[in-house]
C-alpha cells in the first residue's frame, strides 16, 4: 500500500484511536487558535473527531470570520 493510500484511510480514521491523547490535543488547540486565530474547543478534538471532520470545522469557522 502506498503512502498516498494510508494516508487517505487514516482521513476517516478518528483521531484518538490514531494515538492522539489529551496533551496533544490541547496542543493541537493552541497551535490552531495561534497560527489561524481560530478556536478549537479541545472537546471537539477529542470526540472522535477524523481528520476530516475537524478540517471541516475549520474551514466553516474560517467562513464564518470571513462573513462576520
Amino acid at each position: 500500500m502506498g503512502m498516498a493510500a494510508r494516508a487517505g484511510g487514516e482521513l476517516g480514521r478518528d483521531l484518538t484511536s490514531q494515538g492522539l491523547d489529551s496533551l496533544m490535543a490541547a496542543q493541537l488547540r493552541q497551535e490552531v487558535q495561534r497560527s489561524h486565530g481560530i478556536l478549537l474547543p479541545v472537546g471537539k478534538i477529542l470526540s472522535r473527531a477524523t481528520l476530516s471532520e475537524l478540517t471541516a470545522h475549520l474551514a466553516t469557522a474560517r467562513g464564518a470570520e470571513r462573513e462576520g
